[in-house]
């Protein structure tokens, strides 16, 4: 009977300190959670803890964020389960498994993660890619950016025989409506207007800047014009009144001279 109680409470305590391993932003029609043999059903602002098991249905959709900024877009007909989850950045923070399905991740780049297929184990860093099971013998895999497995940014089928190049089908494409919360397709689009209007910005500063010192330079090129007139102008009036002053001592001279001739 003691042994029930301390196993008992031992179950109650472990609930009890169970932290979110991360909140939905968006659902879209059946989507629920399934965690120690029972069946919630997730809309915005449900928690999701290790061990849970998030199950969508037939033109189903829902966006979720982990504690860490890894945002996941899982698609239609999919079974995804968080295996285990980390605060600690020098830890693997993200376990998770797709057993069939579609979904598109885009990582906060500081993170090691890992994602788990029938046909393939992914080891991701830095990372946005789409991945769709398509049976238990085939997994698409289209890495956007970032590394896993190595591979660089392309599209690839997984099979037991191996890893190839391939086209990734349109089925496997997760669609979430514009504007939604959790978005990656909205994330990625911010951050290239972001981008572009970094680079406009900087571009008009720079001609802006440019303009400014060429306006200063002619300002400067016409004040030393000016300056450099105004200055001949001085000394060709000083001259001119000095020549003017010697010409009339000359004829003042003169003048004596012929006065005493006579």
């Amino acid at each position: 009977m003691k042994k029930l109680i301390y196993i008992s409470l031992i179950f109650v305590i472990s609930n009890a300190f169970a932290q979110p391993a991360a909140t939905v932003l968006f659902a879209k029609q059946k989507v629920i959670s399934l965690r120690e043999g029972k069946e919630y059903s997730l809309s915005r602002g449900s928690q999701l803890e290790p061990g849970d098991t998030v199950v969508t249905g037939a033109g189903a959709l829902i966006n979720i964020k982990y504690k860490n900024g890894t945002l996941v877009n899982i698609g239609e007909n999919s079974r995804y389960k968080i295996l285990a989850f980390s605060p600690n950045p020098s830890d693997v923070q993200i376990k998770a498994e797709l057993s069939q399905g579609k979904i598109k991740f885009k990582t906060t780049g500081k993170s090691n993660e890992s994602l788990k297929t029938p046909v393939i184990a992914m080891a991701i860093t830095g990372t946005s890619a789409e991945i769709f099971v398509k049976s238990d013998k085939q997994t698409y895999l289209n890495l956007l950016e970032g590394n896993i497995n190595n591979y660089t940014p392309g599209s690839y089928i997984a099979t037991p025989q191996g890893v190839v190049a391939g086209a990734f089908p349109a089925e496997g494409q997760v669609n979430t409506p514009a504007g939604t919360d959790g978005s990656i397709s909205d994330a990625e689009t911010t951050e290239t207007i972001s981008s572009e209007s970094a680079d406009a910005t900087d571009t008009a500063d720079a001609t802006d800047v440019a303009d400014a010192t060429d306006t200063a330079d002619s300002a400067q090129e016409a004040s030393d014009l000016v300056g450099f007139i105004e200055s001949a102008q001085v000394v060709d009036q000083a001259t001119t009144d000095s020549l003017e002053e010697e010409i009339a001592s000359e004829i003042a001279e003169i003048s004596l001279e012929c006065i005493s001739v006579i």
